[in-house]
């Protein structure tokens, strides 16, 4: 009998052991599964990382053409501003140039007036210098007349005495 009751403790035990196999064996397929989809898992890691460093290098060549684009953004915007101090500098030399030839033609004009003023006192004065002369000469005229005449009698004077 005991060798019976050992029998069916090997048999327990054989069973046990089975169970475990099935179990173990169960486990081992599992852990297959698991290892195949672990491997699956880093075959698409790596072709995403191939992704990932592809799109970084596309989207490096990107920020460089922006970084292009933003210098030259800049540039255009500083030539701008330059522009549009040089337009506001001109505008000013424009407006104090105006005033100036604003104030040269007012300053003309005055002239003109003063030189006009001057222009009818030098005709006032020429007129009373024309009178004076045509005066003088009808002065030296009677003066002269009055010598001829008095010319013509101190000979006789002169004869008589």
């Amino acid at each position: 009998m005991e060798a019976i009751c050992r029998n069916n403790v090997l048999k327990e035990q054989l069973c046990a052991k089975d169970e475990e196999l099935e179990v173990g064996k169960g486990v081992a397929a599992e852990c297959d599964y698991l290892q195949g989809r672990l491997r699956s898992m880093q075959a698409e890691m790596d072709q995403n990382l191939i992704k990932v460093e592809a799109m970084s290098a596309e989207w490096m060549g990107k920020m460089a053409e922006l970084d292009r684009k933003v210098a030259g953004l800049e540039s255009i915007e500083s030539a701008w501003s330059a522009a549009s101090a040089r337009e506001t500098a001109l505008e000013n030399t424009i407006r104090v140039l105006q005033s100036k030839q604003e104030s040269e033609r007012a300053t003309t004009m005055l002239m003109e007036a003063r030189l006009e003023e001057r222009i009818g006192e030098i005709d006032r004065e020429t007129s009373t210098l024309g009178d004076r002369v045509a005066a003088l000469e009808a002065e030296k005229e009677r003066l002269l007349a009055q010598i001829e005449s008095s010319s013509a009698v101190a000979p006789h004077r002169l004869h008589e005495l």
